[in-house]
């Protein structure tokens, strides 16, 4: 008996050895000591590409570094890495060489950051990792400044590049407006980077295709997908191959959120050509009128109405030049044309440059507003800003012909950033020759100059890189207006006609 119960005591003990061994005791998921990367570990920062394969010398280290305009980013802020496979999310700081690791971990995880520093953006849903790919670079974005209101298609933020944009939200049911055109060839996307995991805000966006004197009424393209997408949160993504320079495109964003998420809210998106998140630099040639500049004559509106050119056949306007020359005598492009008397009539072709006052006509005779803040005056490389708008930067300037004002602005140094400076000398020397003077300063109380031969080659370039004409959604297109290639200029101008 005494020999059976030792027998037993042996085998009890054995049991308990084995059962203690198998189950062991668990340990959470934690930084390695000090976060701090030990020489030849192979997880300095820059090691290796996103989402790159390890080595044996990694030693099962999760890691996570910062970069920013492929550079190793050192963050100036408290912020960590956020290691999530679905059920349980583990953290790890970054030091101060913008690396996070993290050790006992196991499977696969999306990799997404607590915080980024002001000024910054990144793709909350890009980043994957594994037990074979354990290390991960995660990208900063710098935010790229606009300008702009955002209150509607005619009042949009301007965005004028590649880049990462932030548009803040401070009311349900917001809509904020912006305006991008592309400059090169390419494919172009534009895509929100709303975190899914967070999956509380869903983006929206609507796009209009026109130009930046007009957009249509409905738009274009309604998108609530396309992009990285959960049960929520569903990103959107619009894509559109460009060739050359491509028209206007406005698009107006907006969201819908869950009832807990309070206002503000912050929506993120990118704008890359195929591809690529480089910021896109155009260098255009300023454009400085050679006219010897004359005042445009006075018409009694009790005598005179002005007409906008082109034919009406049932509900369409043909622009057809057929009578449309350039007379030797005066400079100008004339219509030879017969009135509504059956007279024969010589009259000098206009283009309506202000708005302001209209004494033989109304504002609706004006087909663009050159102008309003959101028509960009830069076709074929060149800047025409000057050309049409003049120097003066007085929000109104006296005309000393007339005594009226008129609106004029100096949107050619702001496209110079302000800096007269950045004026190249022969640009400088031509606008003191001209007397700070353009085409703007020398129209009537209608806002009407002649149409001189390179106002002619404006207004085609202008008509021409917005696709007004030809491609059934230009503005021409849709307003009941047609018009041959050559003949498109026509789309501003207009005569006096004898009442």
């Amino acid at each position: 008996m005494k020999r059976f119960l030792i027998i037993l005591a042996s085998l009890l003990a054995i049991v308990s050895t084995l059962c203690f061994s198998a189950c062991g005791t668990y340990k959470p998921a934690v930084p390695p000591d000090n976060n701090v990367n030990k020489p030849g570990d192979g997880n300095q920062p820059g090691d290796g590409d996103n989402n790159g394969g390890d080595n044996e010398d990694n030693d099962g280290v999760f890691s996570a570094t910062l970069i920013c305009k492929g550079e190793v980013f050192r963050p100036d802020i408290e912020m960590s890495a956020k290691w999530n496979d679905g059920t349980q999310v583990h953290t790890a700081a970054f030091n101060s060489d913008g690396v996070a690791e993290i050790s006992g971990l196991d499977g696969e995880y999306t990799v997404t950051l607590s915080e980024v520093p002001d000024g910054y953006t990144y793709n909350a849903n890009k980043y994957n990792v594994d037990n074979d790919n354990r290390k991960v670079e995660i990208e900063l974005y710098e935010l790229t400044e606009y300008y702009g209101a955002g209150t509607g298609k005619y009042n949009s933020i301007i965005l004028t590049k590649l880049g990462a944009y932030r548009l803040t939200f401070t009311e349900a049911g917001q809509n904020i407006f912006c305006e991008y055109r592309p400059e090169k060839s390419g494919m172009y996307a534009i895509e929100s980077v709303v975190d899914v995991n967070a999956n509380e805000v869903n983006p929206r966006l609507d796009v209009y295709v026109g130009h930046g004197a007009w957009k249509p009424d409905r738009p274009n393209y309604s998108l609530n997908d396309g992009g990285v997408s959960s049960v929520f949160t569903k990103n959107f993504k619009y894509e559109v191959s460009v060739a050359g320079r491509g028209p206007v495109y406005s698009f107006a964003i907006k969201f819908d959120k869950r009832s807990h998420v309070e206002l503000p809210v912050d929506i993120d998106f990118i704008i890359t050509r195929d591809g690529d998140f480089e910021v896109e630099e155009s260098t255009y040639k300023v454009a400085l009128p050679q006219e010897e500049f004359k005042q445009t004559p006075e018409y009694s509106p009790f005598r005179y109405e002005f007409k906008k050119f082109g034919t009406v056949v049932g509900d369409k306007t043909i622009l057809d030049g057929t009578g449309v020359y350039l007379s030797p005598d005066d400079g100008y492009y004339h219509y030879a044309h017969t009135d509504k008397y059956g007279n024969s009539v010589d009259s000098i072709l206009y283009v309506r440059l202000v708005l302001e006052y209209t004494a033989t006509g109304d504002e609706s005779d004006a087909l663009v507003d050159f102008f309003n803040d959101n028509v960009r005056l830069r076709v074929d490389g060149k800047d025409y800003t000057y050309f049409i708008r003049g120097y003066e930067c007085d929000e109104y300037v006296t005309d000393e012909h007339t005594g009226l004002k008129k609106k004029k602005y100096s949107a050619y140094l702001d496209s110079l950033g302000g800096d007269a400076a950045k004026i190249p000398p022969d640009v400088a020397e031509r606008i003191k020759e001209l007397d700070y003077k353009s085409y703007v300063d020398y129209v009537n109380t209608d806002g009407l100059y002649a149409v001189t031969p390179e106002m002619k080659n404006f207004l085609y370039l202008y008509s021409e890189s917005g696709g007004f004409f030809g491609d059934g959604i230009g503005w021409g297109d849709s307003n009941g207006i047609s018009s041959s290639g050559k003949d498109q200029w026509l789309f501003a101008c207009g005569y006096y006609d004898a009442r």
